[in-house]
């Protein structure tokens, strides 16, 4: 051993010391052990106390509370970076390259993984997410492709399960929750759209160029307002008489289609049709019309 103690003091502060029956080289301080490398070359602070922390660049590792101990790489002068570099050394396709794992006493409780891609370039990994142990919840590809519960997303993003797997998007102040679209052509928006759900219960789509507009809107009750011309190769309406009560013939149907004006016209938002206009038709049968000027 080699012992270190101030000017007439007795007592040894610092010892460094070979350990015969561990082939180990052990390093104290304050009289008690600080640090030691195996024979395995495994460096590890023996130190039980918050103060077993290491510092590379600081004297003060550990500036954020709440942990007990910390390791901490520090770049002490200004304008400068620091990294924390893992460096694998795998041949193989779909093989681990390097990982940190997250142990709760003896426990692994999570982990992050990056593995080889299975094209063999050097440069191409996936980075793996578990939880739960060594359960992989996410990754993201060599492409940048986000797949959560799936090892092989199809887009840029995809979500897979079992049991109705959703995407939540969860508004907390009693406002609107949606999905935002875009499409950009030089950086500038030429395309975009929202589809969201607002507190009355409403589904709404939102489209438009430079700015978006209403077009599609679903309320609680079923009702469907559409802006524009709605196409389709069929349309079918529930007429089953099972489906009704309190029926009624309609007096004069004859005069009061005859009352009705078919008229010719092109919509305000483009195109051409013919119809009818829907206050003329509310004039004649009221509850034939809904909805509000």
């Amino acid at each position: 051993s080699i012992m270190f103690n101030d000017t007439n003091d007795t007592n040894q502060r610092g010892i460094i010391r070979y350990l015969h029956t561990d082939d180990a080289m052990a390093f104290h301080t304050s009289g008690g052990e600080a640090l030691r490398i195996t024979s395995g070359r495994t460096i590890y602070t023996t130190n039980a106390t918050a103060a077993g922390s290491l510092g590379v660049g600081t004297d003060s590792p550990g500036v954020a509370s709440g942990m007990s101990r910390y390791l901490t790489l520090s770049a002490a002068a200004a304008d400068n970076a620091v990294g924390f570099e893992l460096h694998g050394n795998r041949s193989g396709n779909d093989e681990p390259v390097a990982r940190i794992s997250f142990i709760n006493r003896t426990s692994e409780c999570a982990r992050i993984t990056v593995d080889s891609d299975a094209s063999g370039t050097e440069s191409a990994s996936n980075m793996l997410f578990a939880t739960g142990g060594s359960t992989e919840r996410m990754r993201i590809t060599s492409a940048g492709r986000v797949g959560v519960g799936t090892a092989d997303p199809s887009f840029n993003m995809t979500v897979a399960g079992t049991g109705n797997p959703r995407l939540e998007v969860e508004c907390l102040d009693n406002n609107t929750a949606g999905l935002y679209l875009n499409t950009k052509s030089g950086g500038a928006i030429v395309a975009q759209s929202t589809i969201r759900t607002d507190n009355d219960g409403r589904l709404q789509i939102f489209a438009g160029r430079t700015s978006e507009s209403l077009r599609f809107q679903l309320d609680e009750a079923g009702n469907v307002d559409i802006t524009g011309i709605t196409t389709a190769s069929q349309f079918d309406a529930t007429s089953d008489v099972a489906l009704k009560e309190n029926i009624e013939v309609i007096d004069e149907p004859i005069n009061k289609l005859s009352e009705l004006k078919g008229v010719t016209f092109d919509w305000k938002a483009g195109g051409h049709s013919v119809g009818v206009i829907a206050q003329d038709v509310e004039k004649v049968l009221p509850t034939a019309v809904g909805g509000s000027e």
